[in-house]
């Protein structure tokens, strides 16, 4: 895993599920609450994609909660944060899932996480080893 440079709080309506300049929505004038966000870019050995997580997913890849990040930009500079950040993050194994879509941004193909899990690696080891057993 490789932490993407941007901004890692943003304010999200909580009506519409847009983000938003402050703490009221333009668009649908709900309430806005900050929500973490981080784009990493993972390698599965056979190729690398870039990965959006929001909120619980976001605080699991970083292995810290949004108030902890908020907490971080207000005592340093978002760079600062960000390479402290990336230091505990790069290389690290996550169990993925979510759903794909192109980066108009870029481009590119993209992957919206749905749910982020740090792996178990006895229980996916004793997971693939049942699944060996039941194909042979």
């Amino acid at each position: 895993v490789d932490l993407l440079r941007g901004n890692l709080v943003y304010n999200f309506c909580t009506k519409c599920r847009e983000k938003a300049p402050g703490e009221i929505c333009e668009n649908c004038q709900g309430k806005t609450v900050k929500r973490l966000v981080v784009s990493v870019t993972i390698d599965d050995g056979s190729g690398t994609i870039n990965v959006s997580a929001y909120g619980k997913q976001a605080e699991t890849m970083l292995g810290k909660q949004t108030g902890e990040i908020i907490r971080m930009l207000e005592s340093k500079s978002a760079e600062e944060t960000l390479k402290e950040l990336e230091s505990k993050i790069l290389g690290k194994m996550f169990l993925i899932r979510g759903t794909p879509r192109v980066n108009n941004t870029i481009n590119e193909l993209e992957i919206l996480a749905n749910d982020v899990k740090v792996p178990n690696f006895r229980e996916e080891s004793i997971r693939l080893i049942n699944s060996l057993e039941m194909s042979s």
